[in-house]
């Protein structure tokens, strides 16, 4: 690795903290710092994540396929000033084509992060339909203006690459180890308690994993349930749980800070990420693992890759209410399957999402990208 220092200007639309997008960002900033690397960022826009996904949606189709003179002019001036020696995109969906013209008539090499599916894939419901014209442009505008590829699981690189986007290099997500740190104080935790935490939207499966805590309820009387995060659905799921069966045994606490978000997690036993559509990797999953949690997730997407079924965690399929359920019930249940797999998450972990590790390796892919980026130039 080139040991002189390092220029590297991030970009994301978003300025807040939305997910795990924007937690990776803040961490690799932090790092790459740490490592004596002068790091700058440049954000689209500081107004809040949209309240709803048909506002983001119509922005995205409004805006990426076209040049955003505001967007391009801050861009261009932060480049002027700061003289990069790379960008890394790290959330470039509102305005793609706006952020790649403007690195690359400046000439700089870029890296896009991949940290999901928004315009790879096309189903069939996608067929001859304004959504899949507007994807097929938006690759397009990809190969017009290249970039390397960061991908933070195998799936979504495999993705890239049957869109023929490449260089693509995986490098998984990692955790804040200062944070999400397990107390070995198991006799703290309530055993029958199981903990959400992330976006709260309906394609994330907070609706699903709340009737299958319904389905639990009548066997597992004291049974807990808490929510964390924000989201488009937070007045749908605070009048859902007002209206269910056995209201006072779930609650929704919103959006918190990392310390209380912690702190609940030390008291909890089980972490349920289920997500309905692809998920390209599940940040929050790693996080619950190394905060001690046995993690449930549904298969799907790039869980997988981070929820290893019998051995890390427990898979269910996706929008399966009663294969939820069973699971949960295994886990509350069955002691020694807890201890495996939180001995298993814990060394899987150690080995695969170290952050430090994982930093020095996106410099490593830096270093190349800029090498080829001189010699081509």
């Amino acid at each position: 690795m080139n040991d002189l220092p390092l220029k590297i200007l991030f970009y994301n639309d978003f300025q807040d903290i939305v997910g795990g997008t924007e937690v990776y960002q803040k961490l690799m900033v932090e790092g790459l710092r740490y490592y004596g690397h002068e790091v700058e960022e440049c954000f689209g826009t500081a107004k809040p994540f949209p309240k709803s996904n048909l506002t983001f949606k119509l922005q995205m189709l409004n805006k990426a396929l076209f040049w955003q003179a505001e967007i391009g002019r801050l861009l261009k001036e932060k480049i002027r000033e700061f003289c990069p020696d790379i960008v890394h995109l790290n959330n470039n969906k509102l305005y793609t084509y706006t952020v790649l013209k403007s690195c690359s008539d400046l000439g700089i090499p870029i890296v896009s992060s991949f940290h999901d599916f928004h315009f790879l894939k096309t189903g069939g419901k996608d067929f001859l339909s304004i959504k899949r014209i507007w994807k097929s442009k938006l690759r397009s505008v990809l190969k017009k203006y290249p970039s390397a590829y960061l991908s933070h699981t195998h799936i979504v690189a495999k993705s890239l690459e049957e869109n023929n986007l490449t260089p693509v290099k995986v490098i998984p997500l990692f955790y804040d180890e200062r944070i999400w740190y397990n107390s070995d104080s198991a006799n703290q935790r309530n055993e029958n308690s199981i903990l959400y935490f992330g976006r709260i939207e309906e394609q994330k499966g907070v609706f699903d994993l709340l009737q299958a805590f319904e389905n639990l309820k009548t066997k597992f009387p004291d049974l807990k349930l808490n929510f964390y995060g924000s989201g488009t659905a937070e007045r749908k799921l605070t009048k859902a749980i007002e209206n269910s069966s056995w209201p006072e045994s779930k609650k929704y606490h919103g959006r918190v800070d990392q310390s209380m978000l912690n702190k609940a997690a030390q008291k909890t036993l089980i972490l349920v990420v289920p997500t309905k559509n692809e998920e390209p990797f599940g940040l929050t999953g790693i996080e619950g693992q190394a905060a001690g949690l046995v993690t449930i997730g549904s298969n799907t997407g790039g869980i997988p890759e981070w929820c290893l079924h019998k051995e890390t965690g427990l898979l269910f399929e996706g929008c399966d209410l009663k294969d939820l359920s069973e699971k949960i019930e295994r886990v509350l249940m069955d002691r020694n399957i807890r201890e495996k797999l939180l001995n298993g998450a814990r060394i899987h972990l150690k080995q695969n999402f170290d952050r430090l590790t994982n930093i020095q390796n996106t410099l490593h892919f830096y270093d190349q990208i800029i090498a080829n980026h001189q010699k081509i130039n």
